[in-house]
């Protein structure tokens, strides 16, 4: 479920995502992976990029500036 006050269902490309703004992060992701996905790379940038589609504050690059947290994946990059 995603339907708290400050969460948010996300659509994007390749997936759909529920972002928790008091967390600025995503709480679950759900994707469909077929064979034919894996045949080409989908575009993916090599640097962090804050997600301006949310409706609601998600993390930026200094969220994470001396935290000891890295900028991690919900679901593996290769599946992408």
């Amino acid at each position: 479920a995603c339907d708290a006050a400050n969460q948010e269902v996300a659509d994007r490309a390749y997936l759909l995502l529920c972002h928790d703004a008091s967390h600025k992060l995503s709480t679950w992701v759900a994707y469909e992976l077929k064979p034919e996905h894996l045949a080409t790379a989908a575009p993916r940038p090599s640097h962090f990029r804050a997600d301006d589609a949310l409706l609601r504050p998600g993390a930026r690059n200094a969220d994470y500036r001396y935290s000891g947290y890295s900028r991690g994946h919900l679901a593996p990059a290769a599946d992408f």
